[in-house]
């Protein structure tokens, strides 16, 4: 939805299928799962505050992370969590599926926000919106030098051309080698998934 229609078209659709997932569950009367996506939707909400309480395009991958569990991996654990407890499992098993479910969220969120370094259409998209943006975040703060950090936050903190910006974080994205370690970050994610896996 969100590569056709944009954020806010996926947003909306997100929020009605979440409404109809509760009175779903109120109907079916597992109350351990109500409580468990009831918590879900709070964190959501929490990461929204959170994801606009810092200028977007020059955060640091720690907002980035703590974002990106609360409104993404959040659900993913969610899910996890509410299969254990559909299988009346104990609650220690619902919370290792739950970590699972967040490493898991962290990794296909990681791979989503890779995959927009190479649609030229969505990487000056997400630019344009001043997207909160896992490889942005890790140039910015993880690759460059100070200096080259503050000339280069400057110049997204001003009105810049969306063709020239583009091209300049291409050219550091390959330098940096941004993909291969954006991939090592999410293959981290889905190794500690498999150790929550082989505990139960």
């Amino acid at each position: 939805v969100q590569k056709l229609w944009g954020s806010e078209a996926s947003v909306l659709l997100g929020d009605y299928l979440l409404s109809i997932s509760f009175q779903i569950l109120t109907r079916v009367g597992n109350l351990d799962v109500l409580e468990c996506v009831s918590l879900a939707t709070q964190n959501i909400s929490r990461g929204q505050v959170l994801e606009i309480s810092e200028p977007t395009l020059t955060a640091t991958p720690k907002h980035w992370r703590n974002v990106t569990s609360d409104k993404i991996a959040g659900l993913f654990g969610a899910g996890a969590k509410s299969a254990a407890y559909w299988a009346n499992a104990s609650q220690a098993t619902a919370s290792t599926l739950f970590a699972f479910g967040e490493y898991v969220g962290m990794a296909a969120q990681l791979k989503a926000e890779l995959d927009v370094i190479d649609d030229e259409k969505r990487f000056q998209q997400t630019l344009k919106d001043q997207e909160l943006w896992a490889p942005l975040c890790f140039l910015l703060h993880e690759c460059l030098t100070e200096s080259e950090l503050s000339e280069l936050s400057e110049k997204l903190q001003k009105d810049f051309e969306l063709e020239d910006m583009t091209s300049e974080l291409r050219v550091l994205f390959n330098k940096h080698k941004l993909h291969e370690k954006l991939e090592a970050e999410a293959m981290r994610e889905l190794e500690k998934a498999a150790e929550c896996l082989s505990q139960l």
